[in-house]
């Protein structure tokens, strides 16, 4: 008699791909996708859209890559200390009560909840009370509680995180260097390290690659454009660079709120549209594209926590120059890579004057070995598999 499936509630905190922002979180629909290899997996995301003005809830039920997906957008209340945060408190609870009851009648009661990043208030409060008698685990990405970024505070926040944490059946960091964060701040619970996952059959090798146009070699940059990853700081090391070899070409990957300055400061320089390109946002499909076109990936960030795009850009096989912050360090050595300390334009400069050099000395196969072995979909979700089971 073939045994049932597993039936796993996924229900991310704070970050899922959605209407506003559709790479937002995907690490999380990554690791959702991994498990519904071996799981009936469905996922509920609530989250606030401001665009919201005739209704306070509106919901979208779709079915993405055969994982049913339940999104509740709430109209966020007036922007009054206080009242506001109760406001959504009542609101997030409101929204996952329906959504639990939506999912439950399409799919049937949950045999585990797997909870995503430090989880909002009102989602606390449904675990201990509608989802009372059901297991949960806990998978933490969040840089906040590393030293370097002091985000986590507040007594209402430490509190009710370190109640949540307690009834956790395990919880699944994806980096060392978070987990000692997290015990550092006396969250106790049954640790287990299971890293992001990475799509080994869309980031893989590219076999014909050549070198662009005049012989350039390709440096490549993914990421969200925000002031922690020192994109202007590349910038300038790049400029350097440019004074003395032209036999380059950095590609910029992605959107933020740094964008508009980063692509003032490269015309400044006057290294934009001939040293350095901006891409904008792309695709998963996009992004797998320009990596496997490039010779080597740089990531200069000040903190970082154990970043997609670097498992990514080892599932094509690239070397990588990055700083040795967070979880990294785990996974980027002299075999793969190079390491440096952040904000030490000095050593960036030399690594990437290194690199164009002899990238081609790096095993690309090895890099990619490891990637697989480490990151992909059958191993990141049989490892979650195996979780669930275990505390079941």
């Amino acid at each position: 008699m073939k045994e049932e499936r597993m039936k796993v509630l996924f229900w991310p905190g704070w970050w899922y791909p959605n209407r506003r922002d559709p790479i937002d979180g995907i690490f999380i629909k990554k690791h959702a996708e991994a498990v519904s290899r071996f799981c009936d997996v469905s996922v509920l995301y609530i989250c606030s859209d401001p665009a919201l003005k005739d209704c306070i809830y509106e919901q979208e039920y779709l079915e993405e890559d055969g994982i049913p997906t339940l999104r509740i957008y709430i109209k966020p209340p007036p922007n009054i200390p206080l009242i506001r945060k109760f406001i959504d408190v009542l609101r997030y609870m409101k929204a996952g009560r329906r959504g639990l009851q939506f999912l439950k009648e399409k799919h049937g009661r949950p045999d585990i909840v797997h909870v995503h990043v430090n989880p909002p208030a009102g989602l606390v409060f449904l675990l201990f009370t509608r989802l009372r008698g059901i297991p949960f685990i806990h998978t933490e990405h969040w840089t906040g509680y590393l030293e370097t970024s002091g985000k986590y505070r507040g007594l209402f926040r430490t509190w009710l995180t370190r109640r949540f944490i307690k009834r956790a059946k395990a919880v699944t960091p994806v980096s060392k260097d978070l987990r000692s964060a997290m015990e550092k701040h006396k969250l106790r619970s049954r640790y287990q390290i299971i890293p992001n996952v990475v799509d080994t059959d869309l980031f893989c090798i590219d076999a014909e690659k050549k070198r662009g146009a005049d012989g350039k070699k390709r440096i490549i940059h993914v990421s969200g454009l925000r002031p922690v990853k020192n994109v202007k700081g590349l910038l300038t090391t790049i400029k350097r660079l440019s004074e003395m070899r032209d036999d380059f070409e950095l590609y910029i990957v992605g959107n933020g709120p740094d964008r508009e300055a980063l692509e003032k400061t490269a015309q400044d320089l006057g290294l934009r549209d001939t040293f350095v390109f901006f891409t904008g946002r792309k695709s998963v499909e996009e992004v797998a594209r320009y990596m496997k076109g490039g010779h080597f990936f740089v990531l200069f960030s000040d903190f970082e926590n154990s970043p997609c795009v670097i498992d990514e850009a080892m599932a094509c096989g690239l070397p990588i120059i990055t700083t040795d912050v967070g979880g990294i360090a785990e996974h980027v050595n002299s075999s793969n890579g190079i390491l440096i300390n952040a904000q030490d334009n000095q050593a960036l400069y030399d690594a990437i004057n290194h690199m164009l050099d002899n990238y081609d000395k790096y095993d690309q196969e090895k890099i990619r070995k490891y990637a697989v072995s480490h990151f992909s979909y059958p191993i990141i979700g049989e490892t979650f598999y195996q979780l669930y089971r275990e505390v079941l």
